[in-house]
């Protein structure tokens, strides 16, 4: 999964587009959580930061974005976990 400055949006991507964000709009993450939830904890993301001379708000932005994705990687590592202990 990759992030990415397009003109004024930053872009979340893997191969399709995941979710723009502009930041002059509200941003509330929904697509990026409706496409974690599509693989159901079954596989782990990683971002590529790929935004050159990033502002304070574009930080913030990419850390909540690898907050989010971090969060959802620790569930699939419970789950693996879980279902090993369960066997």
């Amino acid at each position: 999964m990759e992030i990415f400055r397009d003109k004024d949006t930053i872009v979340l991507k893997e191969q399709d587009i995941i979710e723009k964000y502009s930041l002059n709009s509200e941003i509330n993450f929904k697509g990026l959580i409706n496409y974690l939830l599509k693989f159901n904890l079954s596989k782990k993301f990683k971002l590529d930061n790929k935004i050159d001379d990033m502002t304070d708000t574009e930080k913030n932005l990419v850390k909540l974005i690898e907050n989010i994705i971090n969060d959802y990687n620790e569930k699939v590592d419970e789950l693996i976990k879980f279902k090993n202990d369960n066997k």
